[in-house]
């Protein structure tokens, strides 16, 4: 065998972490040896690089798992709004009116509204529960948070398993709501612009998704 087989060989071998034998040829012992010195400081060298890379990279890793972690008052994939800081779902626009914007979130169980152009009324109204059966909160044209100018909207929670609100007025109109819906919603909120000058809501009607009818309120 040549002192290239012998190299080789060894190379392959789990002895090269050990010290080469005595007996091998001096020259494969030499090249053996330099080999398990390059050998060990390549592992130094790959062990430093990742010692270096935790102490550098640590605090940014750990600032961006706590970046992670939400305010307790906030639902979680929330960033805070502005409008309103202590909401605890997404701020959605209900209707935007002559240039004024009528806002709604929750404030966990509390609903609330209000418009940019009014700043002084209370804008949370009160808990909100899912397993209340029908209308549970229902704002009534010219309430302070939504009028805007002369335009009244009527506003109100969508009542559990109905997907439509219907307001008819006394004259025989009637609007479709919209529906909003947002992350931390409660329920969703419905929302219609009416022409109040001339008459006045008869009733609210809920709907299911067949259009069947499945709960209705006057107005208080």
């Amino acid at each position: 065998m040549t002192d290239g087989d012998d190299l080789r060989v060894l190379l392959r071998s789990p002895a090269l972490r050990l010290e080469p034998p005595a007996d091998l040829a001096q020259s494969v012992r030499r090249r053996a040896r330099r080999q398990r010195l390059q050998t060990r400081a390549a592992a130094a060298v790959a062990a430093a690089a990742a010692v270096a890379a935790v102490l550098l990279l640590g605090p940014a890793v750990i600032d961006s798992v706590d970046g992670l972690r939400n305010d307790p008052g906030q639902t979680a994939g929330l960033q805070p709004d502005r409008r309103a800081p202590a909401a605890t779902s997404d701020v959605v626009t209900l209707q935007s009116i002559n240039g004024a914007d009528i806002l709604t979130w929750y404030e966990r169980s509390d609903w609330c509204t209000v418009t940019t152009r009014v700043h002084h009324n209370k804008a949370c109204l009160g808990p909100v529960d899912a397993r209340h059966q029908g209308f549970g909160w229902v704002l009534a044209p010219r309430s302070p948070s939504l009028t805007v100018d002369t335009s009244h909207v009527v506003a109100g929670v969508l009542p559990p398993g109905a997907v439509r609100v219907i307001v008819h007025m006394k004259n025989g109109h009637e609007y479709d709501a919209a529906v909003v819906r947002g992350a931390g919603f409660v329920l969703p909120v419905w929302s219609v612009l009416v022409d109040d000058r001339r008459t006045t809501v008869d009733y609210y009607a809920a709907l299911d998704g067949n259009g069947t009818e499945i709960d209705r309120k006057a107005p208080s």
